[in-house]
């Protein structure tokens, strides 16, 4: 008998674990998803301003050669005030 309650008991677990989640379980995996994503959204807006600031580091370099390269075949700029 002892037997039978227990092998009856978890199939009805078994059962029960099947059908889906319940709203608290999807409400703690809701918190965990917006903690991780409060912690993390800081971090990926310093990488993304250090990437740019280095693509217009590197696009002042590339009119800096340039204007160099125009200066040394003679030619003109205007003065800056």
């Amino acid at each position: 008998m002892k037997r039978y309650l227990l092998q009856s008991m978890s199939t009805r677990g078994l059962a029960r674990s099947l059908k889906g989640f319940t709203l608290l379980e999807m409400m703690v995996v809701l918190a965990i998803v917006g903690v991780l994503a409060s912690l993390a959204l800081p971090t990926y807006r310093s990488y993304v301003e250090r990437a740019e600031f280095v693509e217009v580091t590197s696009f002042m370099g590339e009119i800096r050669t340039a204007l160099q390269i125009e200066a040394a075949g003679g030619a003109d700029f205007p003065r800056s005030y």
